[in-house]
């Protein structure tokens, strides 16, 4: 099977490398963006946001103009001075993550859960509305 070449996306990955290799030692720039798994069913949109090492209340989600927006915040540990790293490679730093929502959800009755690193949104469905009959005033012709 043939497949398609894209050189911006070795350019991509070559420049997230030079990055790395440059900022290694010292304060990154924020590189940390949560893997995220949207699927849908008959009642819901679900979101499951994988966050581990992340506190809950370092966690904000907002629901505006069928955006959805999830901020958060992944902090280094530093319980010592003493302590001298050879090695980073867990990514700390803020994150933003945005989804346009389809119309038919209903922002009001979003509902978040968090527990073991995992946050879990669900986006319930609006009552789909039922086709009605109109009836036809006037005089018979």
């Amino acid at each position: 099977m043939l497949s398609v070449w894209d050189p911006f996306a070795d350019l991509n990955r070559f420049q997230r490398e030079v990055e790395k290799s440059f900022f290694q030692g010292r304060n990154r720039p924020a590189d940390f963006a949560p893997n995220v798994d949207v699927h849908e069913d008959e009642e819901a949109l679900v979101l499951r946001a994988d966050l581990p090492g992340v506190k809950r209340d370092d966690i904000e989600i907002q629901v505006d103009a069928n955006v959805l927006t999830l901020k958060g915040q992944r902090k280094l540990e530093q319980e010592s001075d003493k302590r001298r790293y050879h090695r980073v490679e867990r990514s700390y730093g803020s994150f933003v993550r945005q989804w346009q929502i389809p119309t038919n959800i209903d922002a009001t009755k979003v509902d978040a859960s968090f527990a073991d690193g995992i946050l879990t949104l669900r986006l319930p469905k609006k009552e789909e509305q039922k086709p009605r009959k109109i009836e036809i005033r006037g005089n018979e012709a």
